[in-house]
């Protein structure tokens, strides 16, 4: 069976299905006997997989934005609407209002721009609301284009000089997204040292959106998380759990939603 192979530092070798291709990770130093006798047992799965991820790439070649698609948007199916009378778009419980006569690269381009525009407040919202429990506030929220992931945390690091008498200079305070916050200001130029501060910027797919409520928040608190623990540790998923007790049931939910968009053609 013919496969991609990727070395990395790591234990033990996988198997993953992307774009109807198999991929296989193994350690540097592991055998390619070794690794094609592990394909080999695996090979009931992996004919599995690859008729499912051939099936979903026959859907996304048909699959099409029209006037009267349905739409998600938090769970619910509302009707693409060419009822416009002006260039603008937007949204609320009718449906996705859109001018009439778009061409499908047009009418799908102005979709994913509706729903960007509609993500970044009602996002921002839920981070906001879920950043007072994990108990710490990201300096922003951006809207991405992603296709392979739901969300994404980034730390950045600020280095602010201290001034002799304890304070920051003039014009060093950072930006959140609940506004900007100033260091005290101060006279003095002279600075013998700096201090080290961390923010941390939260991304997430406009598709997210379509999720019900629970699935949103579930992947809101699983980045927020990251926050405080820049990885996948029993004290991540500790806090994650104490923010939410269900997570594993509803980011088990998501799967489903994962499923639908594999069939469905959302590139620009």
């Amino acid at each position: 069976m013919d496969y991609t192979l990727i070395r990395a530092s790591r234990k033990s070798i996988s198997i993953s299905i992307r774009d109807a291709v198999v991929v296989v990770r193994a350690p540097h130093r592991a055998a390619k006997s070794e690794i094609d006798q592990f394909v080999e047992s695996k090979q009931r799965w992996i004919t599995s997989k690859l008729a499912l991820a051939q099936e979903a790439a026959a859907k996304r070649q048909q699959f099409v934005i029209t006037y009267g698609s349905m739409l998600l948007w938090r769970g619910q199916e509302y009707p693409l609407l060419g009822d416009s009378p002006t260039k603008c778009t937007w949204r609320d419980d009718q449906g996705f209002h859109m001018p009439p006569g778009c061409d499908e690269p047009t009418l799908k381009h102005n979709v994913i721009r509706l729903y960007k525009s509609c993500a970044k407040p009602f996002l921002t919202q839920r981070v906001t609301h879920f950043a007072k429990v994990v108990g710490q506030m990201p300096a922003s929220v951006t809207i991405t284009q992603a296709m392979s992931r739901w969300g994404s945390c980034s730390a950045v690091t600020h280095r602010t000089p201290i001034n002799l008498d304890g304070t920051a200079p003039r014009g060093s305070g950072h930006a959140s997204i609940l506004g900007r916050t100033h260091s005290p200001r101060t006279t003095s130029l002279t600075s013998s040292s700096t201090s080290t501060e961390k923010t941390y910027r939260l991304n997430f797919s406009w598709r997210l959106c379509m999720a019900e409520d629970d699935i949103i928040d579930a992947v809101v608190v699983h980045e927020l998380a990251h926050t405080k623990h820049m990885n996948h540790s029993a004290a991540f998923y500790a806090l994650v759990r104490a923010t939410l007790p269900d997570y594993d049931a509803r980011h088990a939910q998501l799967r489903l939603l994962s499923q639908r968009l594999g069939c469905e053609d959302w590139s620009l």
